[in-house]
């Protein structure tokens, strides 16, 4: 039976965690994931790995977020390296990228390349914090963004400090806005012909999950208060 993307190939530039998940549930959904690795690896390949040799080396933690894909070794930094990515760039339908941001531009592999290399791409940038705003640089990863949008102060006991949620929810859920910003570009080009520059970053999903929480502060000055079990209510 075709799946719901059978047929479309995604450019996956990714490390870490949002831009890896976004690209493997689009892997689930029947996409060609290739995912662009530099020669030194994505640094989370061998990280928190087994000592005793388990996944054949390979950290559980990249293969939890990087399944249903494929992957292709391409050194950036050379000019045969670039002809490749441009390559691919050009027989892709979807770009995913969640390098710093400047960085694809710096490369000339930015959104403004790839639509010279293929007028109907979709290209979904992932970052931190907004691109154009002010934090653009400092850095960001979903530890960090549960403390600074306030996540952290809704868990844990009510007389104990802030408890970040184990589970990395921030990059899951930019993953996932992602993934439905896509399907949304693909619709889009299949009425249009156009493809499109997504964005999202991780810092306005985290305060998108904390929407309840600000709407009771800005509109009854009610703040969440963590009980003795952990659960914070207002």
């Amino acid at each position: 039976m075709a799946t719901a993307l059978s047929g479309i190939r995604v450019a996956a530039f990714t490390h870490f965690a949002a831009g890896p998940i976004a690209a493997q549930y689009l892997g689930s959904f029947g996409a060609d994931v290739i995912k662009v690795e530099s020669p030194q690896q994505d640094v989370n390949r061998y990280a928190l790995r087994d000592p005793n040799g388990g996944l054949q080396g390979i950290s559980p933690y990249y293969v939890v977020t990087n399944r249903n894909q494929r992957g292709i070794v391409i050194d950036l930094k050379k000019a045969s390296g670039m002809s490749i990515a441009r390559q691919l760039i050009a027989c892709s339908d979807v770009v995913i990228e969640n390098y710093r941001p400047g960085v694809m531009q710096r490369l000339g592999l930015d959104y403004d390349d790839a639509r010279k290399l293929n007028p109907k791409i979709i290209y979904a940038s992932i970052s931190a914090y907004d691109p154009e705003g002010p934090a653009r640089d400092r850095p960001g990863q979903d530890l960090l963004l549960q403390a600074l949008s306030g996540i952290a102060s809704l868990t844990g006991r009510g007389d104990g400090p802030p408890i970040p949620v184990g589970a990395y929810i921030i990059d899951g859920f930019t993953a996932m806005q992602v993934v439905a910003g896509v399907f949304a570009a693909l619709r889009h080009r299949d009425q249009t012909g156009e493809g499109q520059w997504l964005r999202a970053d991780m810092m306005s999903s985290s305060l998108y999950l904390m929407a309840q929480e600000a709407s009771y502060v800005l509109n009854i000055d009610a703040k969440p208060e963590r009980s003795r079990a952990g659960i914070a209510h207002v």
